[in-house]
């Protein structure tokens, strides 16, 4: 493993829409590259549960197993979330047998964003899907307090291609986000751009470009613009922190949602 950015184990959430589908083949890619352990955890709703014990909630739903208008009453709900672990669990099961992995599955109970931040440890590599445009309440919630690295995916997309951009405002973010670039690129000679805020030096950050021994070329940017903007069309992958002066407050949401490919969060 390179130092400064340790993964040992990829934890990918599942559930059953599209873009969390596609997301899993990517996630098992992603851990047979780096060599690490892979988790499927699918995080049964525990407020749906709760809903259906009668406190004053809707009494109807559409099925996201059949795509039909059913009652809601905790005995269908129960069953739901059954069907969709078993769904689930024969996705895993097929997706990773095509791939020749091996991929371990859980199913939790509780407030998604809060077990999902829970079950992923610092030397974790969360990995969640997006809807194209669309960062949903779970996933912001979700990036706002997780510790461990977070791999934000749009559906269809791979890490695997393009160029890596990382975006850095301070000479820790820097240091951190070469040395996530330096997991991510391998063998394959990717090249790399930094995109610099004024809060790192040109001397500091030349050095730890050297240091790295990457393909990388170093420009300026400001922090306070539409970080979007600055990435070039050829990118794969954007490794930047969410605690980038650039991406406060609604920032952030806004930047993944416009962002066509992966974003690595990294702290």
């Amino acid at each position: 493993m390179t130092a400064g950015f340790p993964i040992r184990r990829v934890l990918v959430a599942l559930d059953l829409s599209m873009a969390a589908r596609t997301a899993l083949p990517e996630a098992l890619r992603l851990a047979t590259r780096l060599r690490t352990e892979v988790m499927g955890l699918f995080v049964e709703d525990a407020r749906l549960v709760t809903a259906c014990a009668g406190e004053g909630v809707p009494t109807g739903h559409v099925s996201i197993i059949t795509g039909q208008a059913e009652a809601l009453d905790a005995r269908a709900m129960e069953a739901g979330l059954r069907a969709q672990s078993v769904m689930l669990s024969r996705h895993v099961s097929a997706t990773a047998a095509a791939l020749r992995c091996h991929c371990e599955r859980h199913t939790l109970r509780g407030a998604v964003a809060e077990t999902l931040v829970a079950q992923a440890t610092g030397d974790d590599l969360l990995v969640l899907s997006r809807r194209p445009g669309h960062v949903g309440a779970t996933l912001a919630a979700t990036i706002r307090s997780v510790a461990a690295p977070v791999l934000v995916l749009p559906p269809g997309e791979t890490v695997e291609q393009g160029r890596i951009t990382v975006i850095a405002d301070t000479v820790e973010g820097l240091s951190r986000g070469l040395a996530a670039a330096a997991r991510f690129t391998a063998d394959v000679g990717r090249r790399v751009d930094i995109l610099l805020g004024p809060g790192v030096p040109k001397a500091v950050a030349e050095e730890q470009v050297t240091t790295a021994g990457l393909p990388v070329r170093v420009a300026a940017v400001d922090h306070q613009a539409d970080l979007s903007a600055c990435i070039r069309s050829d990118t794969g992958l954007v490794i930047v922190s969410p605690d980038s002066e650039g991406l406060s407050g609604a920032r952030l949401t806004a930047f993944l949602a416009q962002a066509r490919m992966p974003v690595l969060l990294v702290r």
